[in-house]
């Protein structure tokens, strides 16, 4: 949320998720060791570049969810559309998962992304492309929806829509969740 935070920055430290299933288990979904991200908007004097650098863990949509390890890193640009900042910036990732020949695999792919950061919401819709290496494994496409209400300086309500293409399946997922800031 925008009271106490920077537009277009992301700072966020030891960040864990965890999954519900239908049949009553409780998994990690994700734990993220770091998320530092900068979008800067250029104008007619400067041309900053914007970036994202990633380090975790994570279950991932492959023919099904796999547990992932990641390093990720995104570097592009961003321009404000009114009160929008769009952004495109160029990814490459090192993977590791039983899902990759040696058990490494390397992607490199494009982020295209709309934010809007207001008082009273953000949201923010995007489209992921990501081409492996790995010849059998293909690529993956993520289009995600994402609203966050600010409750308080550091507590969120955020609803996500995504879904997910690859190779072998198409994957759809809503959920809902507080996120507390400290």
């Amino acid at each position: 949320p925008l009271p106490g935070f920077d537009k277009g920055m992301e700072i966020e430290l030891l960040n864990a998720e965890l999954r519900k299933y239908e049949n009553g288990d409780v998994k990690l979904q994700k734990m993220e060791i770091f998320n530092v991200a900068s979008y800067s908007s250029m104008n007619t004097s400067f041309y900053p570049l914007s970036w994202r650098f990633r380090l975790g863990r994570e279950e991932r949509a492959f023919d099904y969810r796999r547990p992932v390890n990641y390093l990720e890193g995104d570097l592009g640009i961003t321009v404000n559309i009114g009160p929008v900042m769009a952004s495109g910036l160029v990814m490459l990732s090192l993977e590791n998962s039983s899902v990759f020949n040696n058990n490494v695999g390397l992607g490199v792919g494009v982020n295209l992304e709309l934010l809007y950061q207001g008082t009273m919401f953000s949201c923010r819709i995007g489209l992921q492309s990501k081409k492996y290496t790995d010849g059998e494994f293909g690529s993956i496409e993520n289009f995600f929806g994402e609203l966050s209400l600010p409750v308080s300086r550091n507590l969120a309500i955020v609803s996500t829509i995504t879904t997910s293409h690859n190779n072998w399946k198409c994957f759809y997922e809503n959920n809902i969740a507080i996120r507390y800031f400290f």
